[in-house]
């Protein structure tokens, strides 16, 4: 057994079993977490609820380590409630033949976030936001002025939340 073949063999075998065990993908476990997700909206702005809970379910299945729960009587890990205040909708600029008519809006809201590990009863995250989008009637825009406003802001925010949301489960 003193062939070439076993000059090569060997020391590929012995650097086999003394190389180190390197897995591919995640080295620890990853958790899941389900979270449930309340929006109380005590703002003006009726319609930006049910706008802003689909927008913020889609910005959250993109990470698959949070699972929303269902309902209230489903065993959730957090508790995040979003509460919306003082939406306010104002013109920016007129029309220049039309003074009473908006040629631009501007639109601006609160948002409170609280953050519940219902396993502690802890509250492990409280931030306030304020978000602001503006709109043009130019011809390069032709959407509803308000309905668009509100996309915009709940994409802004539902970002943020995810953001911060993942900071926290981290």
């Amino acid at each position: 057994m003193n062939s070439p073949q076993t000059f090569i063999f060997l020391p590929l075998l012995i650097l086999y079993f003394t190389s180190c065990n390197y897995k591919s993908g995640l080295t620890k476990k990853s958790e899941n977490y389900n979270i449930r997700l309340d929006v109380i909206n005590n703002s003006k702005a009726i319609q930006l609820s049910p706008v802003l809970n689909r927008i913020l379910k889609d910005e959250i299945a993109k990470y698959p380590e949070i699972k929303l729960a269902d309902s209230k009587v489903e065993k959730s890990d957090y508790s995040v409630e979003l509460r919306l205040d003082s939406y306010r909708l104002s013109p920016e600029s007129y029309l220049a033949e039309d003074t009473l008519v908006a040629n631009s809006l501007k639109a601006n809201f609160n948002v409170r976030m609280k953050v519940k590990d219902n396993n502690s009863r802890d509250i492990v995250l409280e931030r306030d936001y304020s978000f602001f989008a503006g709109s043009s009637a130019t011809p390069f825009f032709d959407h509803q002025h308000d309905r668009q406003l509100q996309v915009y802001l709940a994409r802004d925010l539902s970002k943020k939340i995810t953001r911060d949301l993942m900071q926290v489960l981290h």
